[in-house]
């Protein structure tokens, strides 16, 4: 989901900026059947929804992986502890 999220949600984003952009030319009455930038922002578009859900699917394949063999996704090194310097409630009072 980092790799493929983060390119559709940059394209989307994008996608989405551009068509506003047609949306207000086209509502001060300017043609925009012949722009390129039309064709752009709906690929853009789809292109984000395309991405976004590639790597939904990713994310649960992967963690289908894991869970059906037991398998922890990362392994812990080393774990430090704290000294505590009251060890019971009763020594507090």
């Amino acid at each position: 989901m980092h790799l493929f999220g983060t390119i559709g949600f940059i394209s989307l984003g994008l996608g989405i900026l551009i068509n506003i952009y047609l949306l207000i030319l086209k509502m001060m009455g300017q043609n925009i059947g012949g722009k390129p930038m039309l064709i752009l922002g709906l690929i853009l578009l789809l292109g984000g929804i395309q991405f976004i859900t590639i790597g939904i699917i990713a994310d649960i394949n992967i963690r289908t992986y894991f869970e059906s063999q037991n398998k922890k996704t990362y392994n812990v090194r080393k774990i430090y502890h704290a000294k505590r310097e009251v060890s019971s409630a009763s020594e507090i009072v």
